[in-house]
């Protein structure tokens, strides 16, 4: 975990003038097929407070929340164990 003296100098502050608390950002970005997963479970949940929030779950919109949560949840579970099985040294063969 970095610190904000880690970080400050990282961004290039120096420590006695007043640093920006903030970690860096890499420079670099890969690109993994599980984030285009996260997206769009974030799309689905952005339509489910939709249907709860401004539907008030009224008609169609009790489908549609139902739908989007069920869905949401599924993406979020397939990511949960995709990084499980890549990461947790026990589940790899």
């Amino acid at each position: 975990m970095q610190t904000a003296r880690d970080a400050a100098a990282l961004v290039g502050n120096s420590w006695g003038k007043g640093c920006a608390i903030l970690p860096a950002l890499p420079v670099e970005f890969e690109y993994e097929p599980l984030y285009a997963v996260g997206i769009l479970s974030l799309l689905v949940v952005a339509v489910a407070i939709v249907a709860l929030y401004i539907g008030h779950l009224a008609r169609a919109w009790r489908w549609i929340y139902v739908v989007t949560a069920v869905v949401a949840l599924y993406f979020n579970v397939f990511v949960l164990i995709a990084q499980s099985l890549e990461n947790i040294p026990a589940l790899t063969a």
